[in-house]
């Protein structure tokens, strides 16, 4: 097999290597030319340390490789061939001769972009999302170095679903998809969705618009802490000049919940470059879509005082467990922890009411108490699995800050989040060594 970096000169595929651009997570990116096609020139990726050990892994590969070839967009850098090379798969693509979003941000030396020139590569970049995200396909590591000019100065977005192609199933990889100072709060514990990519979008507009990264930490535990519970300066105080609205935009795209964004980047994009007139205009609409989501969200349901109410007839623990998750999908926490404390009432051995309860604590930010119920689940039923891993996300952050007690079990947080992230638990396990092993003898 091939070793990394040493491709100069080598013949892959229909393409001869000219030099090598550079190395990132994936693999190296050289300039490469046709070698029949005169005056072709291409970037060619050759992505090491991915191992396709049968042919259906192979055509799996290649698979994703064409689909993403589809994504013909004027701001998506195009895919032009995938194959293999001496058992590695490498990809060429079109050639960016304008450099990355990365190098001109390092040019600016802390100093912001000019509003109009930021808002324009958002714009460029945030219609290339708009339109992967209409065929199904989240970037997952959307930052300033996957963001490239052409000779136009126009940017396009690189690496789209590289990620993706290499987390299959069946290929094996080390790494995580995405980078700390970039990655939405849910996708350390590796969820992802279309509005985790507009979180990163946000990241990179807060970046390009004060000159500062949002969140600043010398390790990926203490970033992961700012992005799940710390809210980042308002650019504003960073620069005064940057329009009120511009930072409202930012901010919301930013938000720790998902639901909290943006239904989509469109309405992202349309916001931070609107002017005081239309952004008046587009609230109206804006509110409407929120309206129209889905008859489970717009759910109409009584108030919290009537849940509790002598005068009402008696409910089952079933109804009250009913009219709690109606109440939690209309996300009326308040109301569904009454309705949830109500089943607690009938049947107070129901694991599944107390779990339910600490979901809805959980919602409303009341971390203590959403332990103890989730606690309480387990204690009613030992094997609870769901009740077991909401307990690990609530001693979640108690490790990041490093408040550790021998009833703050570090195994039980390890165990719920490996089944999510395996790399992260290599690397708080690195971090939380010396308590682990004073405590190893203890049972979770």
């Amino acid at each position: 097999m091939a070793s990394p970096g040493n491709y100069t000169g080598k013949i892959i595929g229909s393409y001869r290597v000219l030099e090598e651009l550079g190395s990132g997570a994936y693999g190296g990116v050289y300039r490469g030319e046709h070698i029949f096609i005169t005056g072709r020139v291409v970037a060619i990726k050759v992505l090491h340390g991915v191992h396709l050990d049968s042919q259906q892994e192979l055509d799996n590969f290649i698979q994703e490789a064409q689909f993403l070839e589809k994504l013909n967009h004027p701001h998506i850098l195009k895919i032009f061939d995938v194959s293999m090379y001496e058992g590695l798969p490498f990809l060429v693509v079109e050639y960016a001769s304008g450099g990355s979003l990365k190098e001109r941000m390092t040019r600016q030396a802390g100093k912001p972009l000019p509003v109009e020139e930021a808002l324009e590569i958002l714009s460029q970049i945030g219609q290339a999302l708009q339109h992967a995200h209409q065929q199904g396909i989240i970037h997952r590591d959307l930052k300033p170095g996957n963001i490239l000019f052409n000779c136009k100065g126009e940017a396009l977005l690189a690496d789209f679903g590289i990620s993706t192609m290499l987390e299959t199933r069946s290929i094996k990889q080390v790494g995580t998809a995405g980078t700390p100072p970039y990655m939405a709060p849910e996708q350390f514990k590796g969820e992802v969705s279309r509005r985790s990519d507009q979180y990163s979008l946000g990241c990179i507009a807060y970046e390009l618009l004060t000159g500062c990264r949002a969140f600043i930490a010398s390790d990926i535990i203490a970033m992961m802490y700012m992005h799940v519970m710390e809210s980042p300066q308002p650019p504003t105080q960073l620069n005064s000049q940057l329009p009120v609205h511009i930072e409202r935009a930012i901010l919301k795209a930013m938000a720790k919940q998902r639901n909290d964004r943006y239904l989509d980047i469109s309405t992202f994009i349309n916001e931070i470059s609107s002017t005081p007139k239309s952004r008046e205009e587009g609230s109206t609409t804006e509110k409407k879509k929120r309206q129209s989501v889905s008859p489970a969200a717009s759910v109409q349901v009584p108030l919290a005082a009537h849940i509790i109410s002598p005068h009402m007839p008696q409910k089952t623990k079933h109804q009250w467990l009913s009219e709690g998750n109606a109440y939690y999908r209309a996300r009326l926490y308040a109301e569904a922890l009454a309705a949830y404390e109500c089943a607690i009432s009938i049947d107070p051995n129901s694991s599944t009411s107390h779990n339910s309860r600490g979901e809805a604590l959980e919602q409303m930010q009341r971390y203590e108490e959403a332990l103890l119920a989730y606690e309480k689940a387990i204690a009613c039923l030992p094997h609870y699995t769901d009740a077991w891993c909401n307990k690990g996300n609530m001693l979640y952050i108690p490790i990041l800050l490093g408040n550790l007690s021998a009833s703050k079990k570090p195994w039980i947080f390890m165990s719920a989040l490996f089944k999510s992230n395996p790399v992260l638990l290599l690397l708080i396990t690195v971090k939380v060594t010396p308590f682990v092993v004073s405590n190893a003898t203890k049972k979770p």
